[in-house]
Order: structure tokens, then sequence, then C-alpha cells
């Protein structure tokens, strides 16, 4: 009997979407002078699902079943920063994120969860 395997879960971004983000920070230093943005404007261009794996890094099979739940542990996005500012860079974000959330849909939400953070 052939083993299938299907990904039933939703990331809250796609490849191709505008995402806001304050990581990594967003000072620019120019001719000694440091300016702050209030957020980065970024293309997402990848996803990478990191599932929670045995000691091993694999998962085993070891009953006949219809169906295996592998619980995905962090997702990879790869950013494109927009204006060339620097170059593209990744930002890790757990499943379960207590943290709070580091990839925002609109600037409006970023600066929003600043404020609430000072």
């Amino acid at each position: 009997m052939p083993l299938r395997f299907s990904l039933d879960f939703t990331v809250p971004f796609e490849v191709g979407d505008i995402v806001y983000t304050d990581y990594p920070s967003c000072e620019q230093s120019v001719v000694g002078v440091v300016t702050r943005k209030p957020g980065l404007k970024a293309t997402v261009s990848s996803i990478k699902l990191v599932f929670e794996t045995g000691l091993s890094g694999g998962v085993t099979v070891t009953e006949l079943t219809s169906q295996q739940e592998i619980p995905v542990d962090r997702i990879i996005y790869t950013l494109i920063p927009d204006g060339n500012l620097f170059s593209a860079f990744t930002v890790e974000c757990q499943s379960t994120d207590d943290r709070g959330p580091q990839l925002f849909a609109t600037q409006e939400q970023l600066l929003t969860y600043q404020q609430q953070q000072v």
C-alpha cells in the first residue's frame, strides 16, 4: 500500500503578497545621519514550512493508518524589500507565536501593533 501525504495548513501570507515588518530594523545610515522608518514594505518571494519531526528529523510510520498528522513548527518567509534598501532576508514565525506577529498586511496594522508594544 503506497503512503500518500497531503497538506492541510494555511499560511497567513502567500508568495507575491506585500507585507510590512519592523524586522530587520529599518535604520539606514546616510553620511552619519540615521533615519528610522516606521516599517519596512516587502514582497514575499518564498515560503518554507518546517514540520515538527522526531529526533532523526523525520517522521516514522509504524502502523497502518489512513491519516498521519505532522504539525507545522515554523514558517519561514523570504522577503524582498521594496526600494532596493538591502538584500532579501528571512523572517521566521512560530506557528503558535506567543511573541506576537512579525508580518502585517498593512502599514497601519504594523503601526498599531508598535504603539501597543510601547
